[in-house]
């Protein structure tokens, strides 16, 4: 089959024209009865998450040394309090660690592991004490965790169920979804670079508690999901905390809507919109992931 190139005309159409392009994530905003707190992200331009703002701090990624494994992420909150986390990145686009200094000098050490290009575990070291997630992946899902704590016996176990409820958003949130505390690193997982994005959105959490001596404590908390049209999720709310919901709110990613030329790096990968990979000269709209992590759209007729 002949491939043909979409002409420069084509590409210079109004993004909305082609119904299955992506969108990207706009502003998160948690609701507690009649107080909101908004989160709003940015994006260089080239489509890039670089900037997190709330009403109490600024996060910002710097992706200048990228090409030599190298992300910086600062976090400034409003009273001057400064934390930097350099990040390590390897040649598949993965975050393997990050070193986090707060502007006390006192330093954590996070190390991220994976498994068939999924997250697996993540450790954090500070003084002397290492807390340890191991996650467990089945069918492009996250199906459980389990958080210990070198000084610490408590183990704590936390499964998720699902309905089919496809992660059209790609959201990698994994404090806000699946309560996994990564500091300001979760925006790196947002940001694409700590593996595969779970496919459905979880609507059940089972927490286990187990302490030496104790009986075990067993919480469950039923996840309800709105979504719009185009299935992205517009709403989240929770029967654990009945006052509390999460709004997410979308815009059109219009970053790097391309052609994509017949001799491809070999490196890079390539997905679906609904985050299937698929060969790199598939027809419609084409994600293509590069060695160095960074992300070019790619329309494709044949």
């Amino acid at each position: 089959m002949k491939k043909i190139i979409l002409s420069v005309a084509v590409m210079a159409l109004s993004v909305s024209a082609f119904a299955n392009v992506p969108k990207r994530l706009s502003s998160i905003t948690e609701v507690e009865r009649n107080s909101r707190y908004a989160t709003t992200f940015g994006y260089n331009d080239e489509g890039k998450l670089n900037k997190i703002t709330d009403d109490y701090s600024t996060v910002a990624i710097d992706y200048s040394d990228i090409a030599n494994g190298k992300l910086k992420l600062t976090y400034t909150a409003n009273y001057n309090e400064v934390s930097t986390f350099d990040i390590t990145v390897n040649e598949l686009g993965l975050a393997t660690s990050a070193i986090e200094t707060d502007d006390e000098g006192d330093i954590t050490k996070w190390e991220f592991y994976y498994s068939d290009g999924k997250l697996s575990k993540i450790t954090n070291t500070s003084d002397g004490d290492t807390e340890y997630v191991d996650l467990s992946w089945q069918d492009g899902l996250i199906t459980s965790y389990v958080e210990t704590e070198s000084y610490d016996p408590d183990i704590e176990t936390v499964t998720f169920e699902y309905s089919g409820i496809t992660n059209t958003g790609k959201l990698m949130l994994l404090d806000e979804i699946y309560g996994i505390d990564l500091d300001e690193l979760q925006y790196i997982a947002l940001a694409g670079y700590m593996g595969e994005v779970p496919r459905e959105l979880p609507i059940k959490a089972t927490m286990k508690y187990e302490s030496p001596g104790e009986r075990d404590e067993i919480e469950t908390s039923t996840i309800n999901w709105e979504t719009d049209a185009e299935g992205y999720p517009v709403k989240l709310t929770a029967s654990d905390e009945p006052s509390w919901s999460t709004e997410f709110v979308w815009e059109e990613d219009n970053a790097d809507v391309s052609s994509i030329a017949a001799d491809i790096d070999g490196a890079s990968k390539f997905y679906s919109i609904d985050g299937r990979i698929v060969d790199s000269d598939a027809s419609g709209i084409v994600i293509e992931k590069k060695a160095d992590g960074s992300t070019v759209k790619h329309i494709i007729r044949k």
